[in-house]
């Protein structure tokens, strides 16, 4: 099997056909750039123990140490923020995250969605990250509006598919 190059090279070719095998070669390269080159995704670990200030949170909120915590700082505003999987709401494969937006005085709580796989990604919307929320029927690409995280720009099908290779 011959490659694209020595096809383009083939002297016995017209220049048509060489011009469309070129494209043809371009077009395959764009393709097959995979997701990971693609997405710029940021590497979380969960922090040991619940931050004390955030088990001082009420109602819903309020963080236990059976609760996963992920110290980010989401808007590079220079503060620390958290992102928070509340475990003792998890269910039907699916636990709710909430963004614990430091104001200085306290964090302001901001649901983010029920997700099976969380990934945040480098690039920013409106001065925030965006985040990967995985569900069972879907991969959403989470963007922030200036008061919450909201769906957003699809993803396309090579981001997807590392997505899901990821979940394995």
């Amino acid at each position: 099997m011959r490659t694209c190059n020595e096809l383009i090279l083939n002297r016995s070719l017209s220049l048509n056909t060489k011009v469309i095998l070129a494209v043809i070669f371009l077009c395959t390269l764009c393709i097959c750039t995979t997701a990971a080159e693609i997405m710029d995704l940021i590497v979380l670990k969960p922090l040991q123990k619940v931050p004390s200030e955030l088990t001082k949170l009420d109602g819903e909120d309020k963080l236990d140490e059976e609760d996963e915590v992920y110290e980010i700082d989401i808007n590079s505003d220079g503060k620390r923020e958290y992102i928070a999987v509340y475990r003792k709401y998890c269910g039907a494969g699916s636990c709710p995250y909430g963004l614990l937006i430091n104001q200085g005085t306290g964090f302001k709580s901001i649901p983010i969605g029920d997700c099976s796989s969380f990934f945040v990604e480098r690039k920013t919307t409106g001065g925030y990250f965006n985040i990967i929320c995985g569900t069972r029927n879907s991969i959403d690409r989470l963007s922030w509006n200036s008061k919450e995280y909201v769906i957003g720009r699809k993803l396309s099908p090579a981001e997807e598919n590392y997505i899901r290779k990821m979940n394995r």
